[in-house]
């Protein structure tokens, strides 16, 4: 989603879960829930590139956020 006339997005990655179960964030339990964006040097992160962790509930979705430069 570009932010008015610039050069900077609102990138909105949105996450479902499909399965009965929680999906934990805990390294001890060996199940994770990851997100990141990989970046190039045609793109800027404004504010940094996040990675975020998260619990996702059973059928549940979550949105994650990241404002970027591009060319």
């Amino acid at each position: 989603e570009q932010i008015g006339n610039s050069e900077d997005y609102n990138v909105i990655l949105g996450v479902r879960s499909h399965v009965p179960v929680y999906l934990v964030v805990s390294e001890e339990l060996g199940v994770m829930v990851k997100v990141t964006l990989e970046g190039s040097d045609d793109v800027i992160f404004l504010y940094g590139n996040f990675v975020y962790t998260a619990c996702l509930c059973p059928y549940c979705s979550k949105n994650f956020f990241w404002e970027i430069q591009g060319p």
